[in-house]
Order: C-alpha cells, then sequence, then structure tokens
C-alpha cells in the first residue's frame, strides 16, 4: 500500500514537470524490477499496450531507458525489453531545471499581471 501512495505522490509531482503517470509508472517500475519486456510491464502496471508503448517511447525520448529487441524463434513479433540508462542524479538535475524553468515562468507571468493591474 505504501509504495503505491509513494508512487501516486511522485505522480503528482512529475505530472507538474511534464511527465506522465504513465512514465511515472514505468520508470518506478524498471527501477524496482530491473529490465523488463513491454508485456510484463503491461501486466505489472495493468496498463494496456498502447499506453506502454507511448509511455516508453516518451521514456526513450528523454533518454531515461533503454531499449533492445529479441527475436524469440519462430514466435511471431519481437519483444523489446527496457531498462533503466541513468542515475537517480541524471534525471534529479532535469527535474531541477524543468522546476527553474517553471519557476522563471512564474515570475514573468506575476510581473504580467502587476503591470496590468497597474
Amino acid at each position: 500500500m505504501k509504495y503505491s501512495q509513494n508512487i501516486e505522490e511522485l505522480s503528482s509531482i512529475f505530472q507538474l514537470l511534464g511527465i506522465s503517470r504513465i512514465e511515472t509508472r514505468i520508470i518506478s517500475a524498471l527501477m524496482d524490477k530491473g529490465e523488463m519486456s513491454a508485456r510484463r510491464l503491461e501486466k505489472e502496471l495493468d496498463v494496456q499496450q498502447p499506453g506502454i508503448s507511448i509511455g516508453t517511447k516518451n521514456l526513450l525520448e528523454r533518454g531515461w531507458i533503454g531499449e533492445r529487441t529479441i527475436q524469440v524463434a519462430n514466435r511471431g513479433r519481437p519483444q523489446k525489453f527496457y531498462v533503466i540508462v541513468v542515475g537517480l542524479d541524471t534525471i534529479d538535475r532535469e527535474l531541477l531545471e524543468k522546476i527553474k524553468e517553471n519557476e522563471e515562468k512564474i515570475t514573468k507571468l506575476r510581473n504580467i499581471i502587476l503591470e496590468v493591474n497597474k
């Protein structure tokens, strides 16, 4: 229960910084369990395949996770596996940069409001 409560708190903070709930859940699962297939992420997180695909695509673009594809002999489509490729310090640094950007935007907004109300 505590784990899911922490994920919910993390998700709401991350969403303010432009990181979706599913991305937060994927990152948390990979940190907790290590490398996982897309199919296992679907089952662990109880999220359908399109949601996992969107979340992993965004995390790949951020450079936070890596992907490898394995073709199982004579078995349909290849399986994709994901793993965290950055440390918490990198994620922390990027989040702090986002916070700073948001603080600058808030300051500009306040200045505009002050100007309008003069």
